[in-house]
């Protein structure tokens, strides 16, 4: 999908709203007009869901951050109040949605609670969430601007110095980016009984305008923007539910990172983040309660290699746990590249959990086929750089 290129009008005024310059009291304020939700699938299903389950559905160590939904809609509401207080009038239709023609609102932080404050605190207000490497130059940054029209970050605080350099930088070349930041550990988390916390009915967002646009890898081609409508995030959340638990470890900037931290707090599910290491996802494993783990056929094998270099000639009664959660595992699934056969047999039939293999794209809105775990699949490389497989 190629995008279209969106015109801003822009001041050359120094800009007044500073991320440092937002209240830092993480205080959620007295009720306001901001609390109520669009009338949107989305937003139905996490306000319904909110209501059904009271247990932590985001364990991030990495932010110190243990969310309820209480936590997580504070949060939330709190970020979108920022956000829209530092827009102007221009960009909005109405009081707390985005213009038509100016959706998309850049997201900086690392794929963790604060990602999925962000990202959520970005569809309340009919914007599209667009994110951004933290590593990434004010250079590349003004380039992705020119290419989808966005003039807003919203940044965590660790990012907040680098959303500020592609502030000043763009400043530099005539163009006003407004910074905010994503607020975490709001006080006191919401009642999610409240009367105020409801769906406006009046407030609705057509389900064609844009959700979340992921730049590829350019592995099929150039890089290009991948847009998704709204409609991708109606119905993502049944494939999750409230019993179970799922392990955060991919790069939020690809199609396989990003759909699980908005599915599963849908779903009422718990999300860990967690880093990609072997080590880290055996020690979880073996202490029980985990139901999805997703991966690369990298990350799967590194797991193998643990397992044998490690934990195989432990005895059984401290072997056997370990076994106990990998076999425990409701979804085991890899996917981001072809699995040898070698990595497919061990985990079927050395440890009795069989992975399933999926292959997807960006443009696919993740997973596209999927192979059950007993079809064997040969692959054959012709001549010509093309790859072809058979499932049999």
């Amino acid at each position: 999908m190629v995008l279209r290129h969106i015109t801003l009008s822009v001041s050359l005024e120094p800009d007044h709203f500073h991320a440092d310059t937002l209240d830092q009291r993480d205080v959620m304020p007295e009720t306001t007009s901001y609390e109520a939700l669009p009338n949107e699938p989305t937003f139905t299903q996490l306000l319904n869901v909110s209501r059904q389950v009271n247990h932590v559905i985001v364990h991030d160590p990495q932010t110190g951050v243990e969310a309820d939904y209480g936590q997580f809609l504070a949060d939330m509401l709190r970020t979108r109040e920022d956000l829209l207080r530092s827009l102007p009038e221009s960009l909005l239709k109405g009081k707390t949605i985005l213009d038509d023609e100016n959706p998309y609102i850049f997201l900086l932080s690392e794929g963790n609670y604060e990602f999925i404050v962000g990202a959520f605190s970005i569809l309340t207000v009919g914007g599209a969430f667009v994110p951004l490497a933290t590593r990434i130059l004010p250079e590349e940054a003004l380039h992705f601007s020119s290419r989808c029209g966005s003039a807003i970050i919203l940044a965590s605080k660790e990012f907040l110095p680098l959303a500020q350099e592609i502030q000043q930088h763009a400043f530099s070349h005539g163009l006003h980016i407004t910074v905010v930041e994503i607020r975490v550990k709001t006080s006191p988390s919401v009642d999610v009984f409240a009367s105020f916390l409801r769906i406006d009915m009046d407030v609705t967002i057509p389900p064609h305008r844009p959700s979340m646009l992921l730049f590829t890898s350019g592995t099929s081609g150039p890089p290009k923007g991948v847009v998704h409508t709204r409609s991708l995030f109606y119905d993502i959340h049944t494939t999750s539910g409230p019993s179970q638990v799922f392990l955060s470890h991919r790069h939020h900037l690809w199609i396989g990172g990003a759909m699980p931290l908005i599915r599963h707090p849908l779903a009422g599910a718990r999300l860990e983040i967690t880093k990609p290491d072997p080590g880290i996802l055996w020690e979880r494993l073996r202490m029980g309660g985990v139901t999805i783990l997703a991966g690369t056929p990298r990350l799967w094998s590194q797991m193998m290699e643990y397992f044998l270099d490690h934990l195989k000639k432990l005895p059984a009664s401290e072997r056997d746990p370990y076994l106990s959660g990998a076999r425990g595992l409701r979804i085991a699934h890899v996917g981001g590249g072809m699995p040898h056969q070698s990595l497919l047999r061990f985990w079927r039939e050395d440890l009795d959990r069989p992975l399933v293999v999926g292959y997807g794209a960006t443009e696919l809105g993740g997973r596209g086929l999927k192979v059950p775990p007993n079809v064997n699949i040969q692959v054959c490389t012709p001549p010509l750089a093309t790859t072809t497989a058979f499932f049999v």
